[in-house]
């Protein structure tokens, strides 16, 4: 048996069905959780080289350094740390996210995203509504859109679109 086989072999595949939620289920190296439209997962611990993927909804969920969470539904309150990473596909969405130190990469849409440390990508076509960076930085694709951010700490690089409403300190 060769190295691949090994690894395929000890991968496990937790599905969450329509109308079933899970709680507190620990992803680790090489598994998956697939949340089906439907399904819930509540405070799910996404370890290194663990993969969570959300059709239908997740709460509270921690993003460890080197786990993934691919959003096509809704996740809320969920926690990156460095370099845990949390992608919004185009129709995701993601609610109150805190990054400390992980990254958020935003396709579809993330409101309230709070940067204390990390990375905020809005991709081509993604939209953040209410961002609050106090360390950390925001990148705003070509064709990304921010609304509101507030901006008290780290940096914010903008190619797409800010909107008008975006707020700085007052350092006067």
């Amino acid at each position: 048996m060769d190295l691949d086989s090994v690894r395929a072999a000890t991968r496990t595949i937790t599905d969450v069905t329509p109308g079933q939620t899970v709680a507190s289920t620990t992803v680790s190296s090489g598994n998956t959780l697939n949340v089906s439209a439907g399904g819930t997962a509540l405070v799910a611990v996404i370890e290194n080289g663990g993969i969570e993927t959300v059709f239908g909804s997740d709460v509270a969920a921690q993003i460890n350094d080197g786990g993934y969470q691919y959003v096509w539904g809704t996740a809320t309150g969920a926690i990156a740390f460095d370099p845990g990473v949390q992608v919004v596909a185009p129709g995701g969405a993601a609610i109150s996210t805190t990054l400390s130190g992980g990254e958020q990469d935003v396709f579809g849409y993330a409101s309230g995203t709070t940067v204390s440390a990390g990375l905020l990508v809005v991709e081509p076509g993604g939209t953040a509504n209410n961002a609050i960076l106090s360390g950390g930085t925001e990148f705003i694709s070509l064709l990304g859109e921010d609304d509101g951010a507030q901006i008290l700490g780290g940096e914010q690089d903008v190619f797409g679109m800010p909107a008008a409403r975006q707020s700085l300190p007052d350092h006067r």
